[in-house]
């Protein structure tokens, strides 16, 4: 009983409080998104997760809405998401793209890849509009080869 009870304080404080509050730099405000993305993840809050996206995602030609199914599909095979090694680099003063170590942890173990990978980079590519930093895709229509 113990654990529901902090595992609803936790839901209430991650959909109550929003991690990129003003007054955080650009580089701190992106890191809050990827946050806020673990938190929602472990939580099984997709809603949470796709509010921290951009409408006009686009990813190695997948629109949001495909975007949707895959993280129902992490969802439903993976129980926690992590991060390590996270690096910002930025390409303009609105354009941003994280490299980091994506960790998903099954029943049958870890799983991890170097991002932005060809496989995944969903969440490496970032936009700042006036909602502040977005998860934008790579805005490529077509999946690059290897």
């Amino acid at each position: 009983m113990r654990f529901i009870a902090v595992l609803t304080l936790l839901l209430l404080l991650v959909s109550c409080s929003d991690l990129t509050e003003a007054g955080m730099n650009d580089e701190e405000q992106i890191i809050a998104v990827l946050e806020n993305i673990r938190l929602a993840f472990n939580l099984s809050d997709e809603a949470a997760i796709l509010a921290e996206y951009h409408p006009e995602f686009l990813h190695n030609g997948y629109s949001l809405e495909e975007e949707q199914q895959l993280w129902d599909s992490r969802l439903n095979n993976y129980v926690e998401m992590s991060y390590s090694d996270m690096s910002v680099n930025f390409s303009a003063s609105n354009f941003a793209c994280v490299t980091f170590i994506l960790q998903l942890l099954s029943p049958d173990g870890i799983d991890f890849w170097q991002e932005p990978s060809t496989e995944n980079g969903d969440l490496s590519y970032f936009y700042k509009s006036g909602t502040g930093w977005k998860i934008y895709g790579n805005q490529e229509e077509f999946k690059k080869e290897d």
